[in-house]
């Protein structure tokens, strides 16, 4: 009963909260419960725009942003953000009452957020933090009461150990429709993305045979749902995707031996061209081992 009585509030705070922030513009960005203070020489002035990221602990998180500057965390106790300034990280897990430490909390949420005077583009690295998946959204309010998020509606991104997602977020007053992108096929933050990928890094690659391959595929606010398409050696795979504007997914996809073409297609509506990305994909055979 304690469970779900959290668990309620949790929800109903987490969501009239990000409901006043569409519905009002001008209202300050999300400042959640938990978040460390920004430096005061980070206070805005004058500008008041927001992006905000959230993840739970499957992921530890990697902020470069253009000068190389970096900013990295998993816990409270190894977040190192002194070189990104106006970078804060906060843990805003809940954990149920009287529960023994070792019992973990409730609910975990990490957040990064970014606030003025960042500005630009920053490219952001999710390693996986012993753990086989992780969730993450993405969240940005503009100066003019503009407002995006972009969410994992499953709740799960699959991720191996040796793998690494890429994503890259925009930030700044216009808080625009792409402003949180995956790095393959990218299209710059001020553009309007239909695809972007943050896994795999390139459309050319090989796969360890035996190994699951996966698509970490972002689709962007204009995408049409009934314009995609996608299939793997000439077969359709499309029920294998759910694309919706501005979420995220990861969709697992059947590998054959050898050589494998896959081919992604969306457009805005079925009366503008679309966009197709070619991947190919080569399963290595087996190491023979004496």
């Amino acid at each position: 009963m304690k469970i779900a009585s959290l668990l309620a509030v949790w929800l109903l705070f987490g969501s009239s909260l990000f409901a006043q922030v569409m519905s009002s513009p001008g209202s300050p960005p999300i400042r959640p419960w938990g978040r460390q203070s920004l430096p005061d020489t980070a206070e805005p002035t004058g500008s008041n725009y927001d992006v905000n990221i959230r993840t739970d602990y499957g992921a530890r998180l990697l902020l470069t942003d253009t000068q190389g500057h970096r900013c990295s965390f998993a816990t409270d106790e190894d977040a190192t953000c002194a070189q990104i300034p106006t970078a804060s990280f906060g843990d805003n897990s809940i954990s149920e009452p009287d529960s023994a430490p070792e019992d973990g909390p409730m609910i975990e949420e990490h957040e990064l957020d970014l606030a003025p005077p960042a500005h630009g583009s920053y490219s952001l690295e999710v390693l996986p933090a012993n753990r086989e998946s992780y969730w993450i959204n993405f969240f940005c309010q503009g100066e003019n009461g503009n407002a995006h998020q972009i969410t994992n509606e499953t709740m799960k991104v699959n991720i191996l150990p040796t793998e690494r997602h890429r994503y890259q977020v925009t930030v700044g007053p216009e808080c625009p429709a792409g402003f949180a992108e995956g790095a393959l096929g990218r299209t710059g933050g001020n553009a309007f993305p239909l695809l972007s990928y943050a896994f795999p890094a390139s459309f050319n690659l090989k796969v360890p045979r035996g190994q699951p391959f996966h698509f970490v595929i972002v689709y962007g606010a204009r995408i049409s749902q009934t314009t995609f398409s996608a299939d793997l050696n000439g077969t359709s795979i499309a029920s294998l995707f759910h694309p919706k504007p501005e979420t995220i997914e990861s969709v697992e996809i059947p590998l054959q031996p050898g050589r494998n073409v896959a081919r992604i297609t969306a457009a805005a509506s079925a009366n503008q061209p679309g966009r197709t990305d070619l991947f190919t994909m080569g399963v290595m055979p087996q190491e023979k081992h004496p």
